[in-house]
């Protein structure tokens, strides 16, 4: 049986690297077309950056950490995925690590829960989507503007690295 020659693997590689561009270009459109326009709204200054790190090497919250560093993100906006306190404690959470371990302040949107009619359910007293953590980064801003930061929650957040 033949191996197969060095064109095999070299397209191989080109249909990968076309995968990944197609995956983040989506990525960038979805982040356009449902995040960008709340940000603007408020006039916070952002930096949407898609990046494809190495998972056989790096957890996920280390190159989403390192990523913030590098970019020297005021704040990184993240949403959990909402699996629960026991999963969560056996596979581990992307949203605790960067909680615990980024240096730039980390701000947690929780998602709206749906019923099966698609209409959003109320889950407590407390507001959780995207738009009111947009406003609560725009007064973040705001304050900061004014001079009144609040030292004990890490300060500014006038950008968003996704």
């Amino acid at each position: 049986m033949a191996t197969p020659g060095p064109t095999f693997w070299q397209q191989i590689e080109a249909n990968e690297r076309a995968r990944h561009a197609e995956d983040r270009r989506a990525a960038e459109a979805f982040i356009a077309k449902r995040f960008v326009p709340l940000l603007a709204r408020v006039n916070v200054k952002h930096v949407v950056d898609v990046t494809r790190g190495d998972t056989n090497n790096w957890s996920v919250g280390e190159i989403v950490c390192n990523h913030a560093k590098m970019l020297r993100a005021s704040c990184v906006v993240m949403a959990p995925h909402g699996r629960g306190r026991v999963k969560e404690f056996f596979v581990g959470s992307v949203c605790n690590h960067c909680l615990h371990r980024c240096e730039a302040p980390l701000v947690l949107v929780r998602p709206e829960r749906v019923d099966a009619d698609g209409k959003a359910k109320e889950t407590s007293a407390v507001k959780s989507t995207a738009e009111e953590a947009t406003q609560t980064v725009g007064d973040a801003r705001g304050a900061e503007a004014k001079g009144e930061r609040d030292e004990g929650d890490g300060g500014k957040a006038a950008g968003v690295s996704a």
